[in-house]
């Protein structure tokens, strides 16, 4: 693990997006303050989408800098694939999570059982 990563094993209910959101500030407090802000509401709408896709299997989220940028935050959110299909799908029911990605990262997409993004 390398100084700015974050692994976090998440139980998928109603405290998972704020543990997700409380451990992004506690290793990126140094971020300003628009970029926390950012960085907080990606991974607060991948995992609520996790969440709301699917409840038995554990949430995982992977957030680290890497030394290609460091002042970009890559995150990714895995789960039982279900949450990725909701965002494969366009997430019909809920198309403001597009929205705030779109307005929120630098890029995101899907993957397999995961979601990702660069923030």
């Amino acid at each position: 693990m390398t100084q700015n990563e974050v692994f976090l094993e998440l139980s998928p209910g109603l405290e998972a997006s704020g543990t997700a959101r409380a451990a992004v500030t506690k290793k990126y407090g140094d971020l300003s303050e628009e970029r926390l802000v950012d960085l907080r509401l990606a991974v607060a709408a991948l995992v609520t989408n996790s969440i709301r896709a699917q409840h038995e299997v554990p949430i995982l989220v992977h957030l680290w800098q890497d030394g290609s940028a460091a002042t970009d935050v890559h995150g990714k959110v895995t789960d039982d694939g279900s949450g990725a299909e909701t965002l494969r799908a366009g997430s019909r029911d809920d198309p403001v999570r597009l929205k705030v990605l779109d307005a929120v990262t630098r890029d995101w997409g899907v993957a397999d059982d995961s979601a990702w993004f660069v923030a």
